[in-house]
């Protein structure tokens, strides 16, 4: 379970109902207290989005690892779930992605189908990574940016998504604990007010998104 209070999250505050729509234009969000104050205050919370790469080809043997591209299911699963990310309001503001091919070109889809205004950092690293590398590469980031995006590759995006949510939609859960196919999306928040601060377990699971929850939307 979530520890509510070094999450930076207070009993007597409660979210403010633009807070509660969604989305990430005005992820900063004021806090009203509940408890006789009457000023409100400004809490940057923070937001994650842990997204594995669309499905590759393995058509082409001659190709290494890090050079296949996607096949044309995987350029439909990419362009489903950057429509899901637009209409859902969901932008990121920083984006950490392995440059591999495959990464590269789900991204490139992605930003076909969303309006998003960020920044993108490529970080060889970032190519196979464990959860602990990614985690120091979120923990390192800029406290400005609230709403943050890590692209990459099984097994170690999954374990980062373990390893980060305690609490959550139960549904959202259970279908992440069955499986993390390729275009899954986890959209995880912190009531953190540095990438310091978000750490293992201090993560609520808003919602776990498959190509396959958007066929026919």
């Amino acid at each position: 379970m979530i520890d509510l209070t070094r999450s930076g999250f207070y009993p007597g505050r409660r979210v403010s109902e633009s807070m509660q729509s969604g989305g990430d234009s005005g992820w900063n969000r004021s806090f009203s207290a509940g408890n006789g104050l009457e000023s409100p205050w400004e809490v940057l919370l923070k937001r994650l989005y842990l997204l594995r790469h669309a499905k590759s080809s393995w058509a082409n043997q001659g190709l290494s690892d890090f050079d296949r591209p996607l096949n044309k299911r995987g350029r439909r699963a990419a362009a489903l779930m950057g429509e899901f990310m637009e209409r859902n309001g969901h932008h990121p503001q920083l984006i950490l992605s392995s440059p591999s091919a495959r990464t590269r070109e789900t991204l490139s889809i992605l930003e076909r189908h969303a309006s998003w205004t960020h920044d993108t950092r490529f970080d060889d690293d970032l190519y196979g990574a464990s959860s602990f590398v990614m985690l120091n590469r979120l923990r390192g980031l800029p406290d400005t940016a609230a709403a943050v995006m890590l692209l990459g590759h099984n097994p170690g995006l999954e374990s980062m998504a373990h390893m980060m949510i305690g609490d959550g939609a139960p549904d959202a859960l259970s279908r992440l604990q069955a499986k993390y196919p390729t275009a899954a999306l986890s959209v995880i928040s912190f009531g953190a007010g540095t990438w310091r601060d978000a750490g293992p377990g201090a993560g609520t699971l808003e919602a776990f998104v498959r190509p396959a929850d958007l066929e026919g939307e």
